[in-house]
């Protein structure tokens, strides 16, 4: 029973940290998406990419 207890608070575990630690790097990918359109300011995409910045700290 305490093995297999283990095991699954360890997969959740993983699972948890690759999650965290993805996120600085879909950050980052998305603004150099942004970066490679126009200047000018496109409110659906900046409203997406603002989405995702400001979710992202508070599911980790």
């Amino acid at each position: 029973m305490e093995n297999a207890l283990y095991s699954a608070l360890l997969a959740l575990h993983n699972l948890a940290l690759v999650g965290c630690v993805a996120g600085p790097f879909y950050r980052a990918r998305i603004v150099a998406a942004r970066a490679k359109f126009e200047k000018k300011i496109i409110y659906p995409m900046d409203r997406l990419e603002e989405e995702v910045l400001t979710s992202q700290p508070a599911l980790c």
